[in-house]
């Protein structure tokens, strides 16, 4: 489905849902939602979400890079794109980093209203290119319900006769006054790969902070974070609702290896996701789902 396609589909859905519309913007469909609890926006594209902002809130809660580019078939940085089938660097380099969902045009199926929430669901087309990279057949639909809180969920279903393994996340980028300010809390005890040293396994102590680079791989973890942000003055609380992972990340210096990161900018985000990756990678039956999801609220401190 290009974006044309998707955009003409996802105005049926949202015909007679008040306060929410889509545009295409920059060679993608963009579904904005603006209701007394909260602005948001989600692409087509990746059924990526791209801004959260709950009412009170003066900053976004997400961070979208200003050299992001929507459409075209390239990652999205910013928001909370979707790592699937695989987390990370496949074993065959001519795969995408990360997969192919975060790149791929998405449906939307369903879109509903209660109140001040809106809870859309997306799915990925099964003739989507890069299905083939799977190692299955499977269905893939992501449910978002966004309001005071966010809430999503991604569902896997294996719609073939063999079962299949998958790694996933939601690489969820969360905007901050300034990354060495910030501190993680939940984390204390677990056990975690560090990429920035050559994936050794190390422990958590205490409570996480991000002096210099970090990727930090927690194949299992608790399910509840909470990241304090002294100079935004919020504290905002990440709950994990499926899976068993979760990967702080942020590049530091070598955000100027990156084009999409302008120079500075790595200082204003932190990405916490959510997910299963490595040891906590999925095994999904035929006929069964999996899920990975999380929630995210945000309070003053």
């Amino acid at each position: 489905m290009n974006a044309s396609a998707a955009l003409a589909q996802a105005q049926s859905v949202l015909d007679r849902i008040a306060g929410v519309s889509v545009t295409e913007r920059d060679g993608s469909a963009v579904i904005d939602i603006a209701t007394p609890a909260v602005h948001a926006a989600i692409a087509l594209q990746g059924a990526q979400v791209l801004h959260w902002r709950p009412n009170g809130q003066s900053h976004d809660v997400l961070w979208l890079s200003s050299l992001a580019r929507l459409g075209g078939g390239k990652a999205i940085r910013g928001g909370i794109p979707l790592c699937w089938p695989w987390f990370g660097m496949h074993a065959d380099p001519a795969k995408p980093q990360h997969g192919f969902a975060r790149n791929s045009q998405w449906h939307l199926t369903s879109a509903t209203r209660a109140g001040d929430d809106v809870t859309l669901v997306f799915a990925l087309p099964r003739d989507c290119a890069g299905l083939e990279h799977l190692e299955g057949q499977a269905d893939l639909q992501l449910r978002v319900t966004i309001g005071a809180a966010l809430d999503i969920t991604l569902e896997t279903t294996n719609i073939g006769g063999q079962p299949f393994t998958t790694t996933q996340a939601l690489h969820t980028y969360f905007r901050v006054g300034d990354v060495s300010r910030i501190e993680i809390v939940g984390l204390d005890g677990a056990t975690y790969r560090d990429n920035t040293d050559g994936g050794r396994e190390k422990r958590q102590s205490g409570v996480l902070t991000l002096p210099r680079e970090t990727v930090a791989l927690f194949d299992q973890a608790p399910e509840t974070h909470v990241l304090t942000d002294p100079l935004l003055a919020r504290r905002i609380t990440i709950t994990r609702t499926s899976g068993a992972s979760t990967v702080v990340w942020n590049p530091g210096t070598a955000a100027a290896t990156m084009g999409d990161i302008p120079p500075g900018q790595q200082a204003n985000f932190v990405c916490i996701e959510s997910g299963a990756i490595g040891r906590s990678q999925l095994v999904v039956l035929p006929g069964k789902t999996v899920r990975i999801g999380a929630r995210y609220e945000v309070a003053g401190l």
